[in-house]
């Protein structure tokens, strides 16, 4: 018996092309200072898209200001804060690029965000990281793995060079046990 064991890739793009402005900073407690997040630099009215697939947990107002909040198959929470507009709703599912609103948002009690800045937080089980782990490399150990080949494939594959005993077969996304 073969059994197929798959990993989860998550692929992340920046929810605007614009430049980040201000980069994280972890805070010292929970409550202390820091920028628990990127900031990026926008244009009032400009596309903000969904940064990587997921379901809208939160879409709406907090106070004065727009949020998108969109939970990850792998349980983070990825936030889009000061939207001018917001046009996906709680429970929908995102996929990575749609547009889920319009930069612009202002915050009256934060001089920062006058609308030519949008922020994106990362938290993972409630606690802020910084959100440009989304954007990296993945980590090739993790989801790209080798597994000995110690049998011939079955009669329905395609003629090919027997397997060596014992040779490394390179498996992307996936790993095959035999048992």
């Amino acid at each position: 018996m073969v059994r197929l064991l798959a990993a989860v890739l998550i692929i992340a793009t920046p929810p605007v092309p614009g430049p980040v402005v201000a980069g994280f900073q972890p805070p010292t407690s929970a409550y202390g200072p820091g920028h628990r997040g990127l900031d990026y630099a926008v244009t009032p009215g400009e596309a903000v898209h969904a940064v990587t697939d997921g379901v809208v947990v939160f879409a709406g107002t907090v106070g004065a200001t727009r949020h998108v909040s969109v939970r990850l198959a792998d349980g983070r929470l990825v936030t889009i804060s000061f939207l001018q507009t917001v046009s996906v709703r709680r429970g929908e599912v995102v996929r990575r690029g749609e547009l889920v609103g319009t930069a612009g948002g202002v915050d009256p009690l934060d001089t920062r965000y006058d609308g030519s800045r949008l922020l994106l937080t990362l938290r993972v089980g409630g606690v802020y990281v910084d959100p440009s782990v989304l954007f990296a490399p993945p980590d090739l150990p993790s989801v790209v793995h080798l597994a000995p080949w110690t049998d011939r494939p079955p009669a329905t594959a395609p003629a090919a060079t027997p397997p060596v005993p014992g040779a490394l077969t390179l498996l992307a996304l996936a790993t095959l046990v035999a048992t």
